[in-house]
């Protein structure tokens, strides 16, 4: 009987979240569909594959837990539908398709049609569209597992400690899960119940209508109010009470996420621009307020040097909005301060760390560390590469509306500063540094301006060869070991 590694698990839960669905998804697919010739029967088989993995988890963890016979089905929701439409990834070439496969296919999209009533954009790539889909694991249900697993691991753990230590109270820390799990299984949330006017506004509301029915019954079915414990936390001014009371609207909305999902499901597709906003302002949140997380890789295969904090910060961030996150890779950015710095670090990692690959950025006024490094790299690049930037520093790789907006943006300045007064020839930052004086007496912050440029960048932004450098990163790091 085949299953799914845990570690394969693992690593599918620690980077989905990113978005790079195709590179996390599609070789476990090939691996376990290898021996099957039409894609009707790939599919059969990837989904009885993870059947089996769920069922093997609950049995070596939790064995005492009855569960009903385990229903596996492709994972078409709307957090898999935001990836597969927003991100897409060409899938077909890497399947040879025949008609009857091109058939499955058209009969899984008016499935996939009917069920979610979704407004699908005419252009969209209907075979890329469904591969996409077939790809993902069953995360609700996957989700649920660790879920349990967490509180009967958490419970014994509670049980064992209050035997030996003399405490009136044990705390453990409740179940948390990354962006990728929380979006994969919460498909409204409850400031948007909230704002919807929560279970009757869900029951009044026109594109709900076809199950206004259900939502009267989960309404009736619910208590108008549930008492908490001692002790508990309030959820809406987060202090410890004596106890707290859990209103009818805000049980309606556990009711639904944790009883109903295929409701859950619906209401989530329906209501899919709020869902959509959610997810903006997680990815927002991650980008303004954990820069420094996206680079803190420990074990790293692969070190990207630069010459300051301003790649250090950005260029993990850009790796991120291009799809390819260099934490997944175990790729560490190392900010060296300097251009003669970065050439003798280059020197000495190359010397004292041989299980890893180095990259390396360096400044158009690097010419004689540019000239070493091609020293260096000579009948190496299996191990060894670099990017110069061909003119002044790497703010003036940044596309200059994306610049100057950012900086307009952080500078009170009397007059905002136009493209037009920028000479595109010139070196960037002695320009700005010049402009922002002559009309806010400020000076340039390269750190603070870097945080704003990333926060406001789409992926279409990224310079070109950053995505070189990111590109040849992950291609050194997959030849590690």
């Amino acid at each position: 009987m085949t299953y799914i590694s845990e570690d394969a698990i693992k690593k599918i839960f620690s980077d989905l979240c990113l978005f790079d669905y195709k590179e996390n998804l599609f070789e476990i697919f090939k691996q376990v569909t290898k021996d099957a010739n039409s894609l009707q029967a790939k599919a059969d088989i990837y989904l009885n594959v993870w059947k089996n993995t769920l069922g093997y988890l609950y049995r070596k963890y939790l064995p005492y837990k009855k569960i009903d016979d385990i229903n596996v089905s492709f994972e078409y929701t709307p957090y898999t539908f935001f990836l597969v439409s927003t991100f897409p990834a060409n899938l077909k070439k890497e399947f040879n398709l025949s008609s009857k496969d091109n058939k499955y296919i058209n009969e899984i999209f008016f499935e996939f049609k009917m069920n979610s009533k979704s407004s699908f954009d005419e252009k969209i790539d209907i075979v890329n569209f469904v591969l996409g889909i077939m790809l993902f694991p069953p995360l609700m249900q996957l989700k649920k597992f660790y879920e349990n697993a967490y509180k009967e691991c958490s419970q014994n753990a509670k049980a064992l400690f209050e035997t030996v230590v003399n405490v009136e109270k044990f705390d453990v820390y409740p179940f948390k899960t990354n962006a990728a799990l929380h979006f994969a299984s919460r498909f409204f949330s409850q400031d948007t119940y909230k704002n919807l006017g929560g279970i009757e506004g869900l029951i009044n509301l026109s594109c709900l209508s076809e199950i206004a029915g259900q939502l009267e019954l989960i309404k009736n079915e619910c208590p108008d109010r549930i008492v908490g414990h001692s002790n508990a936390i309030c959820p809406d001014c987060g202090s410890k009470a004596d106890a707290i009371s859990i209103e009818k609207n805000d049980i309606c909305y556990v009711h639904i996420l944790e009883s109903h999902p295929e409701i859950h499901k619906y209401i989530g597709f329906q209501c899919y621009d709020y869902y959509k906003k959610d997810i903006s302002k997680s990815i927002r949140s991650i980008f303004e307020n954990s820069t420094k997380s996206l680079n803190e890789v420990r074990n790293s295969k692969c070190l990207i040097l630069v010459e300051g904090a301003t790649e250090e910060i950005a260029i993990p961030s850009m790796a991120l909005k291009y799809q390819k996150p260099l934490i997944s890779q175990k790729i560490h950015v190392m900010n060296c301060r300097s251009k003669e710095k970065l050439l003798a670090d280059f020197k000495k990692m190359a010397e004292n760390f041989p299980e890893k690959s180095i990259c390396a950025l360096i400044d158009s006024d690097a010419k004689k560390e540019k000239a070493e490094l091609d020293k260096l790299i000579q009948r190496k690049k299996n191990r060894f590469c670099y990017k110069y930037i061909p003119k002044g520093a790497f703010e003036d790789l940044i596309p200059i509306d994306v610049a100057l907006k950012s900086l307009n943006e952080i500078y009170p300045m009397n007059k905002t500063i136009e493209v037009s007064e920028i000479d595109e020839e010139k070196e960037f930052v002695p320009q700005i540094e010049r402009l922002l004086w002559e009309r806010s007496k400020s000076k340039f912050d390269k750190v603070k301006f870097i945080k704003k440029v990333i926060s406001i960048m789409k992926p279409e932004d990224i310079p070109s060869l950053i995505k070189e450098l990111i590109d040849d990163a992950y291609k050194l790091s997959a030849y590690t070991k």
